[in-house]
């Protein structure tokens, strides 16, 4: 910004120049040298010469007279900088000339003849060297713009051990001309082009020394720079250019005869010229061929030598058929398969890298004499036709062999350590021509039976075997089956089981053994397990079951599984750790129900029972399935009858009992036996795994509790507890507790049970205590010491902890983690009374309530169908189901509960049900924002005391918000933090009451107010204001509008405090500013200097500190110091420092400077053609009373020829016509003009000008800004010069300027 500030400036700053006068030859010549070129009109009218200039310039024109006497009485140059005025003393012709920075004015005598003199000729000859480099930069400047609309023509770069190829994409065939320098190539290119040399440059081979493009005018040359010795090749392919750059001693090496070497450079060129036709524009891959060594000298008589043949591929058939031998006395070997190509070597060059170390060729050995002639090769290299298969060999396995025993050329035995079962392998890949062509030839070596390695033999470093896979041979159509899918991740074996529909599905491990089962009888594909090389899986097979199929998985050994379910899409990860945990499940025990005992395990939408036999272990195992999420067992866990093993998902149980049952429900698994469980025999077990513990609320004893008399049960209990044995007492005050809990006496019961667990701590075989505890301490709203109970290491383990501590969660308003830990609360509260049940049941509604689940509570709301629904509870269940039918979008059926619970009872219940239902019909559009705001008003008033109550309290609040009632909103704020300061309800309307004061009195929703309004609301609910940065700018605000109302001492204290107390550095100044502005409004310049001097620092922007400057320079004229005030602004510009200037030269009685600064404010403003305004008016009428002040009579003239149009059309025309009268100065009626423009005050107009330069001073001034925008001023800051000034956006802290009349005749 501040670099576009100063071009700007430099824009408008006046161009200086020089001027010379030469009077020879009978004429005037006055030349007018400026640093730039200026568009400039000259034109004379009743013996004045004006010279017009489009832009300020600042030329010295008070020597003119002395310099030109005789022709030139007067001159003068316009405050503007955009004229000079010239005052001829004799009568003259005008002849003008202009010569680029030079303006020729000849003044010639009225009898001149002839033509005007002309340019001197040094001048002329400086035109036309200028018009000839002009011409040459334009030309320069086209070509550089068609380099730029140039498409990018890519150089592909491909590096091979003995030579480096560019090739040159052209688009279209263009002509290529080449010079071969010494160490140099240069290629002429018949066009203009555009190369992209970055892989070029990026990564050059030894050889290259550098590689430059040059673009001329209608061709482009680029030139090869080599270093030593280099074979370059050149030629044309289709439209593309191929250059080749080769090493002289490679070339050299190669014998004439070296047919194989040339084969291969010829299948370079074509697989190259191949990938560019089918892949064009995806790069240049590296040639797949390296040239051909020379073959070793063959004997031209004898027998054939015999030669090692190449491993075959792990992917290559059994048995291919024979080739027909060839019939040259030599046999050239066939090549070793080549080893893949590594990724890097697919990726093209990077710029930078250093070039790619070459490939090692093997040497040739001296060939060994064979003793028989060798048997028909076991395979021929593939046909010619199959070489452009764009395919990639496979890479070969290591061969384990005795260093020094050669390979017969006969097929070798299959080894015997590979299984006898099928194995899933690849499809043969055929290898190109241009590989096998390309490929240095092995030495021969002698053909020496040898016998097979043994299978045990092998080679460090050998794959592992490949797993044994146990399934049908998938067929050529694949349809319809689901193709397992494998891949590795880090250590880790992925196998992905991609079915068409969500599959129920159950994984477990076993020993080393890892089982998968689905609930389908599609076909699984398998065969992919075949291609994994890691070894993790041994050997695979697949179960058919009755409605559906097992895979059994054998590992190389144990190993954990991470199941994921992703849609349809069933993933295990099998590695060392479990990647992420499945959902934990547990194991409960039901109501004993007909003298039979069951358990339970909590699961939702169990699908199916499968019946598994383990073929180790021997015995059966029992599985259920399930959909996602996964859902397992962390630890194994033994009873009697059954044992559970651990499952990454579903559940798996190896029953001991042989008629044990597994039954299936919605949301849970039951296993039990028609007898039932045998809880006896397996005691200390039971004890030990959690299933089997003494109830801690026995249903029936609770019930007899509470329908028993009252004082003969207490009495009974409490002299039992008296009486008992001291190892029994513990017990009977349990007793006594419970009914005491029973009869909902919450206090009495803690007490009692505090006592017992003082003298005998509690034990892991009997937590009833500390859950009994827990119960009294939630129902007397004392949830952190419940919570400290439930967190003890005896009951954190229990399966009823979760429950109560969902419980409490739900008490405390934590209303997400209660909703999680009564996820499962329906079958887990089984075993407890019915008002426990009832109670918790409604907490888990209004839980899934509060989180948005309705419709798990309207499950859950079912349940009270089955338990009963006490007298008590009616209105709070109907509220409950209110609010899930309302959740649900049924409003009538919501309508109607809220009624009930209305019409039910009075209690909190009621009062929450009336306000829900105004809420609703609120929201239906049934009421009006004023009839809720009446019925609310009304609730607040009858019921206090609870949440309902904070609930109405904060509707209540919004509604007098949106009515614009802040003060009855901030009343609200005052009541809730009264009644309920610890709530987070009335936290949220403490905040919500903030942010209506900070809209109000920040962000400007309180401009509307009338400010006396406005100051009484700010000052009644002061304790909302902010802390920090926007506490400070809300201060300032309210200053404003004490401005406003003319409260200036006020405004000046709050100020004063921020910039005493509150502020540091440039924050601080800035507010001492508007500090200083009101001390200037409230006319103490003194205490504004003084504010402005105390505040001084140099960490200061330069906005503000020339604002500071402006308002500093005001006040010292104030006090009587114009001189000073000058010198403070001088190097200030903008209109609000020409202003400034004005009013200060006006009060020190400069007549003429000040209206020379007011006629420069407005500058070109007498072109415009909209009306002058009143501030506008008055200025200009205190310009021509200056100048007639000063009786410069040019200057009145100048101003008057330009105004006289436009105030003729306006309420001071008469005026403006007595103070531009000539010799008007010692009329009377002037004298009035004058006393009436010298008593209007010029601070308001200083003010206006000064909030529309900087808009953070704040406004100060209600004075209507011009209508039109005055003309762009000299030295002007942009954006303030030639735009209309703006409306006053912020109403406030303005004061209303004095009117002024003007005298009209």
């Amino acid at each position: 910004m501040a670099a576009l500030l100063g071009v700007a400036v430099a824009q408008n700053a006046p161009i200086r120049g020089e001027l010379s006068v030469s009077t020879n030859d009978g004429y005037a010549r006055l030349v007018f040298h400026f640093a730039d070129d200026v568009e400039s009109q000259v034109r004379m009218a009743n013996g004045i010469v004006i010279i017009a200039f489009r832009q300020p310039v600042a030329v010295n024109v008070e020597r003119l007279t002395g310099m030109a006497s005789g022709w030139v009485g007067a001159a003068r140059r316009d405050p503007d900088g955009r004229g000079i005025r010239i005052a001829l003393s004799r009568a003259a012709k005008l002849n003008t000339l202009t010569a680029g920075e030079r303006l020729y004015v000849d003044l010639l005598p009225e009898n001149w003849k002839g033509a005007p003199p002309g340019l001197p000729q040094e001048v002329v000859e400086e035109l036309a060297r200028r018009a000839r480099e002009a011409e040459r930069k334009i030309k320069k400047q086209q070509q550089l713009v068609r380099q730029k609309q140039m498409p990018l023509t890519r150089v592909r770069v491909s590096h091979q051990p003995t030579f480096s190829r560019y090739v040159f994409d052209l688009p279209d065939l263009i002509p290529v001309a080449t010079s071969r320098e010494k160490d140099a190539l240069v290629l002429t290119f018949d066009a203009p082009l555009k190369f992209d040399l970055a892989d070029a440059k990026g990564n050059m081979p030894p050889m290259v020394g550098g590689v430059d493009t040059e673009i001329l005018e209608q061709a482009t040359t680029v030139r090869f720079g080599f270093i030593g010795n280099v074979d370059v090749r050149t030629f044309r392919e289709d439209e593309s250019f191929v250059v080749d750059v080769g090493v002289v001693d490679a070339q050299k090496r190669r014998g004439a005869g070296d047919v194989a070497g040339r084969a291969a450079e010829l299948a370079a060129i074509l697989a190259d010229s191949r990938d560019r036709r089918r892949g064009a524009g995806l790069g240049l891959e590296p040639p797949q061929t390296t040239p051909a060594q020379p073959a070793p000298t063959q004997p031209t008589s004898g027998p054939a030598a015999t030669v090692q043949p190449a491993p075959a591929p792990a992917s290559a058939p059994a048995a291919a058929p024979p080739a027909a031998a060839p019939t040259a006395p030599a046999a050239v070997a066939p090549p070793p398969p080549r080893p893949p190509l590594s990724p890097a070597a697919l990726t093209p060059p990077t710029p930078g890298a250093p070039p790619p170390a070459p490939r090692p060729v093997p040497q040739a050995a001296a060939p060994a004499p064979a003793p028989a002639p060798a048997p028909p090769a076991a395979a021929a290299a593939p046909p010619a036709d199959l070489a452009d298969l764009p395919v990639a060999p496979p890479a070969p396995k290591p061969v384990a062999a005795p260093a020094a025993a050669p390979v017969a050329a006969t097929p070798p035995a299959e080894p015997a350590a590979r299984p006898a079962a099928p194995a899933v392998v690849a499809a043969p890949v055929p290898v190109p021509a241009a590989e096998v062509a390309a490929t240095p030839p092995k030495p021969a070596t002698p053909q020496v039976p040898a016998a097979p390695a043994p299978a045990a033999a092998a080679a460090p470093g050998a794959e592992p075997p490949l797993p044994v896979i146990d399934a049908p041979k998938p067929s050529a159509d694949s349809t319809g089956a689901v193709q397992m899918q494998v891949g590795r991740q880090a250590d880790n074996l992925i196998l992905s089981f991609p079915f068409s529909v969500a599959t129920p599905a159950a994984v477990f491990n076993r020993a080393d053994a890892l089982w998968v089962v689905f609930d389908t009888r599609a076909k699984l594909d398998i065969a992919a397990l075949g291609r994994d090389r890691s070894g993790t899986v041994q050997s695979a097979s697949l179960v058919a079951l009755r409605d559906g199929q097992a895979l059994r998985l054998k590992l190389e050994r144990p190993r954990l599984a991470t199941v994921r379910i992703d849609g349809a899409t069933v993933s295990l990860v099998v590695g060392d750790q479990v990647m992420e945990a499945p959902r934990p499940l547990a194991l409960v025990r039901n109501p004993s129900s007909q003298s039979k005992i069951t358990a339970a395990v909590p699961f939702d939408d169990p699908r199916a029972v499968h019946r598994i036999v383990d073929p180790e272990a021997g015995d059966t195992l029992v599985v259920v399935t399930a959909l996602g999420p996964p859902r397992g067992f962390l630890q194994p866990q033994d009873y009697v009858e059954f044992g559970v093993l651990p499952s990454s998902h579903g559940v798996v149980l190896q029953p001991v009992a042989d008629d044990l049952t597994v039954e299936l429900g919605t949301d849970r698994i039951t296993i039990g036996r028609p007898g039932g469980l045998a809880v006896s025999a397996s005691d200390m077990v039971g004890r030990r795994t959690g299933l089997f513990r003494p109830a801690v609320f026995d249903p029936q004893l609770w019930g007899f509790d509470r329908e028993a008399e009252y004082e003969p049960r207490r009495r009974l209990l409490t002299n039992a507890a008296a009486e008992a044995l001291e190892t029994r007492r513990a017990g009977a005050r349990m007793d006594l507790a419970r009914f005491y809990l029973a009869r909902e006496m919450y206090a009495e019961a803690k007490g009692v049970i505090d006592v017992a667990l003082a003298d005998e701590r509690p034990g892991a075989d009997d937590p009833a205590g500390l859950f009994m505890r827990a119960l009294a301490n939630i129902m007397l709203d004392r949830v952190p010491e419940a919570l400290k109970d439930l967190s003890n290491p005896i009951v954190a383990s229990h399966p009823d902890a979760q429950i109560w501590r969902g419980f409490a969660a739900a008490k405390q308003g934590n209303w997400a983690d209660a909703n999680e830990k009564l996820r499962a609360v329906e079958s887990s509260v089984a075993t407890l009374p019915l008002q426990l049940q009832r109670l918790i049941l409604a907490e888990a509604v209004r839980a899934a309530v509060e989180v948005k689940n309705f419709a798990v509570a309207q499950n859950l709301l079912h349940a009270f169908e089955t338990l009963g629904i006490d007298k008590d509870m009616e209105a709070r269940i109907a509220v409950l189901a209110g609010q899930v039918a309302e959740g649900l979008g049924r409003s009538g059926d919501a309508l109607a509960d809220y009624r009930l619970a209305v019409a039910t009872v009075t209690g909190p219940n009621a009062a929450k049900g009336r306000l829900r239902e105004t809420v609703l019909r609120y929201h239906l559009g049934d009421l009006k924002r004023t009839e809720v705001i009446s019925d609310l008003e009304e609730l607040t008033t009858v019921w206090r005391g609870d949440e309902t109550e904070i609930e109405a309290l904060q509707l209540l609040a919004r509604l007098y918000t949106q009515e614009g009632r802040y003060r009855d909103a901030f009343h609200v704020m005052r009541t809730a933090l009264s009644a309920h300061p610890n709530s987070d309800l009335t936290r949220r309307i403490q905040e919500e009451a903030a942010t209506t004061f900070d809209s109000l009195f920040l962000a400007g929703k309180g401009d509307a107010m009338p400010a006396v309004d406005a100051l009484g609301l700010f000052y009644d609910f002061r304790e909302l204001t902010p802390i920090g940065r926007r506490g400070d700018e809300m201060i300032r605000r309210l200053a404003d509008r004490l401005v406003s109302v003319d409260l200036l001492d006020q405004a000046a204290e709050l100020l004063q405090h921020q910039v005493d107390h509150r502020l540091q550095g440039a924050a601080r100044a800035q507010v001492a500013t508007r500090l200083a502005i009101v001390y200037l409004m409230n006319r103490k310049p003194d205490r504004a200097l003084a504010t402005l001097r105390a505040t001084q620092t140099t960490n200061i922007a330069t906005e503000l500190r020339n604002q500071r400057l402006l308002i500093e320079g005001r006040a010292l004229s104030d006090v009587g110091r114009p001189d000073l005030a000058i010198e403070v602004i001088a190097n200030l510009d903008g209109r609000e420092a020409q202003r400034l200037r004005a009013d200060i030269l006006w009060s020190a009685k400069r007549w003429q400077a000040a209206a020379e600064q007011i006629e420069m404010m407005y500058g070109d403003r007498w072109r415009d053609w909209q009306p002058l305004s009143e501030p506008e008016r008055a200025d200009l009428l205190r310009a021509a009373i200056g100048y007639a002040l000063a009786e410069d009579m040019l200057g009145l003239d100048r101003f008057r020829e330009k105004y006289v149009a436009k105030m003729a059309d306006g309420p001071d025309r008469r005026a403006f016509e007595v103070a531009t009268a000539p010799r008007a100065a010692n009329a009377p009626e002037f004298a009035a003009v004058s006393r009436m423009v010298a008593s209007t005050d010029t601070l308001d107009a200083f003010l206006r000008e000064l909030r529309v330069r900087y808009p953070e001073t704040g406004s100060f001034s209600a004075d209507p800004l011009p209508s039109a925008p005055p003309a762009a001023t000299p030295g002007a800051a942009p954006g303030n010069q030639s735009r209309a000034p703006l409306a006053d956006p912020d109403p406030t802290a303005s004061i209303r300027s004095r009117k002024v009349t003007a005298v009209r005749r």
